[in-house]
């Protein structure tokens, strides 16, 4: 069943998450960069957990009507076995979606959660006003990439970091 993740839910989010980084570094993009939670190498950061914990509390707890978040889970048993993050923001221009995680427990995987939980999150952007959705994945994510072209997202750009400045 599908619902609202609450506050009793961030540790176990929180190790789902850590569990399928250690399982899947490919799974580190930018944003797991630019929080410190990860390197470009998969390797987790001292701290990371901490921080990734006020993150998903912050988006757990965000009432803002203007730059919504929703992050979902479902249960069966009483156990996580998936959850997503989504948030809405802006670029001074107009409001989009971000598809920011999604995780599905490796046993429960190729079983449709992915695609019923992006469904949920677009499906909720839609009844907020947001069309335009967009959301990263770590290069190396080929599986994810396939999913999601399967869903109908497209890749649009890449993303660049300075490692090695020349100037």
């Amino acid at each position: 069943m599908w619902a609202k993740a609450g506050l009793k839910d961030i540790d176990t989010l929180a190790q789902m998450f850590f569990d399928t980084l250690k399982e899947k570094p490919s799974y580190v993009s930018h944003g797991e960069m630019q929080m410190g939670i990860a390197n470009e190498k998969g390797i987790i950061l001292e701290g990371a957990q901490e921080r990734w914990k006020d993150y998903i509390k912050k988006k757990i707890q965000n009432r803002s009507r203007q730059y919504p978040s929703k992050v979902l889970k479902y249960q069966r048993a009483g156990k996580i076995i998936a959850f997503g993050v989504f948030m809405v923001t802006d670029d001074d221009y107009h409001k989009f979606g971000i598809v920011c995680d999604m995780i599905v427990r490796k046993k429960f995987r190729k079983h449709g959660l992915g695609k019923q939980l992006l469904t949920q999150g677009v499906d909720w952007f839609h009844s907020i006003g947001i069309e335009e959705i967009y959301l990263e994945s770590g290069l190396l994510n080929h599986s994810a990439h396939q999913f999601y072209k399967h869903q109908g997202f497209s890749p649009i750009s890449y993303v660049f970091k300075l490692t090695n400045p020349k100037f």
